[in-house]
């Protein structure tokens, strides 16, 4: 005879869901930028420029899980199974299904702390999931006229149910892996779905179960289950995770996360169940959940003041002592033999700050400088390849006799060519081998993680290829140098990898990667803009016309246009250009700043600079001019005169490791930031700029490259000082190893007053 006990217990939780989708949405608007939807009555105005991506996620998961119960019970306490005296004889239910269960929900992570490459802040999870698990025992049981039990009771409980879930986590996010890490306490309650416990009874050895079993039966009481089964109770787990970004469109705005989770629970998920004497009744269910979740990261608007635009000046009164005469609604036609009317009607300097002068005096003025180029110590390979790259600039034994780290100068002060002096990397530790007798090299080769890893001869090749080329070039003895296999370094990504497949070269000596130092002339001139306005009147269509500004025999710019120039043209001549080829000192733009001026290589001569203006038209062409003034102040002047001065200097300090902004303090450092204060004297300034390379976005870059400046200016501690980061560095070529290398630095420029120490 079988009997059935079936409890549906499927509860309403609607209120508590509205209140969870409530408190996420509020959570999330606390921490969403906020944009003025109309100006303030302030005269600041503002626009929104192209917004960049929030570290806010909104999306949706799904999970599939495995239960990990732990129980000890003989079912639910309000359901008697057998009778008393038999009730000590039950054993406890055992596990007899657990099949994989599933979460499915709506996710929110809110960063309350963002610092470079790294964010904490709130994750919040709502969910429904589902637990289904099946449970049974037995009890020997006297069927009516036998003296031993020769029946069984055979006892089970099963569920099927969905339970409602929040989850407010703690989240740790690092940009560098597009890694988080969750941790917090997860809360479930029942929503739906059924208990259901059964109870059979059977024979042993066959006896017929017949009418005369119905008493037997009897002696089992049943009663209906009340109210649901589950009850009101609330479940809590301490809840564990990780989750993986994958970006999968350009902008960022959509990602996709898989995702591993572990909850341990904390209590029961039934409150009603019924134990064995001297033993205590427990139903925990803790869990491992692996899933994917699809985020979606919002904009966050950037707000920037919208200026004025700068409105040219109005042209110069012309003859204003002309007698005004009334002009009648017949015009007289414009004689035909009218000439071409050319002037310049102004000359304006436009100086840094935007302000305009009239007739302005050009003031070129020299200074002192210093600058440094450092040694990447890195020789870097293609993958799979021991072979030296072509970019590394390689001597003939000849060559070699002639060569001078000093004469790098040239070429790697000028544009487009700020890596030459690490090419020559192997050059210039050669020859400093040479003047060095006791240094010594170790060479260590690496190979990359990522798809190098089981070859494991050819770090030491890499290594051997550096020793070959300084032996036969530059004469270096074997016994000098030390090679070393360092195995794969690094992750798994491409760029990663890029930058493990390399030699590491190492010395006991630190002049051996001393940095190239170099003394230089720095030519400075204000104002940096000239401003010409022409002035060009005739009855006639003007065919063409220009403007040239020359000096002397050299002419340095020469503008040209057709048609008549409208009252509101001007020609603007940056003088940062120079000279006629476009030739300038543009990498120095910090040090001017601190020599206040603009870099260019104008003559140094006091001589005016002519513009011409010549228009023609189709009987004639005219011509106009105009002068401009030229003071230099050079070294020697200054010098001469005893006048106070300033000398700049500048250092680049490079050992910041990808998304670092702390700095290996190694000799080198040390040495460049002992120079520095070796400098500084009272009234000094200086200014420190940090950069990075295009890895990560633009807003993260922005800080880190503060935070490495103000390393930096921790270190050297001088009393003024203006800390700025640049962000991305564009200096060097950034699809290259060691152009990223190269553009993860800070430099430090130096203002140092000479007053009094000619």
């Amino acid at each position: 005879m079988c009997t059935l006990l079936k409890v549906h217990s499927i509860g309403n939780r609607r209120n508590l869901l509205s209140i969870l989708c409530m408190a996420l949405y509020f959570c999330v608007s606390s921490f969403a930028q906020e944009i003025p939807s109309q100006p303030s009555p302030s005269t600041t105005f503002y626009q929104t420029t192209p917004a960049q991506r929030t570290n806010t996620r909104l999306g949706v998961y799904g999970q599939v899980g495995w239960s990990l119960q732990a129980a000890q019970f003989l079912g639910l306490a309000n359901a008697d199974y057998v009778q008393v005296p038999y009730l000590d004889e039950l054993t406890t239910m055992n596990l007899t299904e657990n099949p994989l269960t599933w979460n499915i929900g709506l996710l929110g992570e809110i960063p309350f702390y963002e610092s470079v490459g790294t964010w904490l802040g709130l994750a919040v999870r709502l969910n429904a999931r589902s637990f289904a698990a099946a449970y049974a025992s037995s009890l020997r049981y006297p069927l009516p006229g036998v003296s031993v039990p020769n029946g069984v009771i055979d006892f089970s409980l099963q569920t099927n149910s969905v339970f409602l879930g929040a989850e407010p986590l703690l989240a740790w996010h690092h940009e560098g892996l597009n890694l988080t890490l969750m941790g917090g306490i997860s809360f479930s309650t029942y929503l739906s779905g059924n208990l259901t416990q059964r109870r059979s009874l059977r024979s042993l050895d066959g006896t017929p179960i017949d009418a005369a079993l119905k008493a037997a039966s009897e002696n089992v009481a049943e009663r209906t289950l009340g109210g649901s089964a589950f009850g009101s109770r609330i479940v809590s787990a301490l809840t564990l995770g990780t989750s993986w970004e994958i970006p999968i469109t350009p902008d960022g705005a959509f990602i996709l996360a898989p995702e591993v989770f572990y909850s341990f629970a904390l209590n029961d998920i039934n409150d009603n169940l019924r134990a064995a004497a001297n033993q205590s009744a427990f139903w925990r269910v803790s869990a491992v959940r692996a899933g994917v979740a699809l985020k979606f990261a919002p904009e966050k608007p950037v707000l920037t003041p919208i200026t004025p635009e700068l409105v040219p000046p109005a042209p110069l009164p012309q003859n204003t002592d002309r007698p005004v005469i009334a002009q009648s609604d017949s015009k007289p036609k414009a004689s035909e033999n009218e000439p071409l009317r050319v002037k310049i009607a102004s000359i304006e300097g436009v100086e840094s700050s935007g302000k305009r002068v009239l007739t302005p005096t050009l003031k070129i003025e020299e200074f002192l400088a210093s600058s440094s180029r450092f040694l990447l110590p890195y020789i870097f390979f293609d993958e799979h390849s021991s072979t030296l790259l072509g970019r590394y600039k390689r001597l003939t034994p000849e060559e070699q006799m002639t060569f001078t780290p000093q004469g790098l100068i040239a070429s790697t002060f000028a544009k487009d060519h700020e890596l030459d002096a690490y090419y020559h990397l192997l050059n210039i530790v050669g020859y400093r081998m040479q003047k060095n007798p006791t240094a010594r090299l170790t060479l260590i080769g690496y190979t990359d993680v990522a798809r190098e890893r089981a070859d494991k001869s050819l770090p030491l090749q890499r290594a051997e290829t550096v020793k070959e080329y300084l032996q036969t070039v530059w004469n270096i003895a074997a016994s000098r140098m030390t090679t070393k296999s360092g195995g794969a370094k690094g992750l798994t990504e491409t760029i990663d990898a890029e930058e493990n497949r390399m030699v590491e070269i190492q010395s006991n000596e630190p002049e051996i990667f001393a940095e190239l130092r170099y003394e230089y002339i720095l030519r400075t001139v204000q104002p940096p803009v000239l401003a010409i306005q022409p002035e060009v009147q005739s009855p006639r269509p003007v065919l063409s016309w220009n403007a040239s500004i020359r000096q002397d025999t050299s002419i340095y710019t020469i503008f040209k246009g057709t048609g008549t120039p409208s009252s509101t043209t001007t020609l603007d001549w940056d003088l940062a250009k120079g000279d006629r080829n476009g030739n300038a000192e543009t990498e120095n733009s910090s040090l001017t700043a601190l020599a206040r001026g603009t870099p260019t290589k104008l003559s140094l001569t006091e001589t005016p600079l002519d513009i011409t203006l010549t228009a023609s038209d189709a009987l004639q062409s005219s011509t106009a001019s105009g002068r401009v003034n030229v003071e230099v102040l050079t070294v020697e002047k200054k010098r001469a005169l005893n006048l106070p001065d300033v000398r700049i200097g500048s250092y680049w300090v490079f050992c910041f490791n990808l998304s670092s902004t702390l700095i290996a303090l190694d000799t080198r450092v040390r040495r460049i930031v002992g120079d520095i204060r070796r400098q500084i004297v009272p009234h000094s300034f200086l200014s420190i700029t940090g950069y990075t390379d295009t890895r990560g976005n633009a807003e993260l870059n922005q800080k880190l490259s503060t935070e490495r400046a103000a390393t930096i200016a921790q270190l050297i501690g001088a009393e003024s000082m203006d800390v700025a980061g640049k962000g991305i560095s564009e200096l060097h070529d950034n699809t290259l190893p060691e152009g990223r290398f190269y553009n993860r630095f800070v430099r430090v420029d130096m203002r140092l007053p000479l007053e009094g120490k000619w």
